[in-house]
């Protein structure tokens, strides 16, 4: 069964018990954070990060490279196949989780992720351990239609899949229910996480639609109670 987890965008460590979240990462890579077994470091741009010369663990690399700042790193699948190359010849034993495209950007994930994949052996290099993807229930994204794009893609690449940001925007607890759900039936995907503990009208912010812990109280949100028990 997939494992659960938190995109957590704000530094509230205790969030993690709170919600029952088996790992977590928080768009960055900080060694002293690796004593936590819960903790994946991430690559945000696909540039160099600082890891120990052996690490064996999980590597997330790209963050919605296919969207602007401050939601996504606006990074070229060109540019983002060269970096990836530093990585792997960096971290040969790093696992790594590639690309963490947004279903909600349309059709620049998938043309990304199409150039990526297909660019990798002009590169010298192998297959990726996975795929991270997001998707998000909105006015405009149906839950069927985030779900049937998931697998579209997994079709693709035939690799394990990381389900690293999604939730309901409005912050409709059945919504986030049902994709949950529907994740942990899907044998290919390994991990999911969602996004997030908590926000406060950060650029980056989706809205507080999204909190599953209210940011005033500490307090779990209808979608955090749910969560908390999924």
């Amino acid at each position: 069964m997939a494992i659960k987890g938190l995109a957590m965008a704000e530094n509230f460590p205790q969030d993690l018990d709170t919600l029952g979240c088996s790992w977590y990462y928080v768009w960055g890579c900080n060694q002293a954070s690796l004593v936590d077994p819960r903790y994946v470091p991430m690559s945000r741009d696909g540039s160099m990060v600082d890891l120990p010369d052996d690490y064996s663990g999980y590597l997330l690399v790209f963050n919605e490279p296919e969207a602007r700042e401050p939601n996504g790193c606006n990074t070229k699948a060109t540019v983002g196949l060269c970096r990836y190359k530093s990585l792997v010849e960096r971290y040969p034993l790093a696992k790594m989780i590639v690309a963490g495209v947004n279903q909600g950007n349309g059709s620049k994930g998938e043309t990304w992720i199409k150039v990526f994949r297909d660019g990798l052996p002009d590169y010298g290099l192998g297959k990726p351990y996975g795929y991270a993807l997001h998707g998000y229930r909105d006015n405009n994204h149906s839950v069927s239609v985030i779900e049937n794009w998931w697998k579209k893609i997994h079709d693709w690449v035939n690799l394990p899949i990381w389900i690293t940001e999604y939730n309901d925007t409005k912050g409709r607890a059945g919504n986030l229910k049902s994709i949950t759900e529907w994740i942990k039936k899907q044998t290919w995907i390994e991990r999911y996480a969602c996004f997030t503990n908590r926000s406060n009208d950060e650029p980056w912010a989706i809205g507080s639609g999204c909190n599953l812990i209210n940011w005033d109280t500490g307090q779990l949100t209808a979608s955090g109670k749910y969560y908390a028990s999924a």
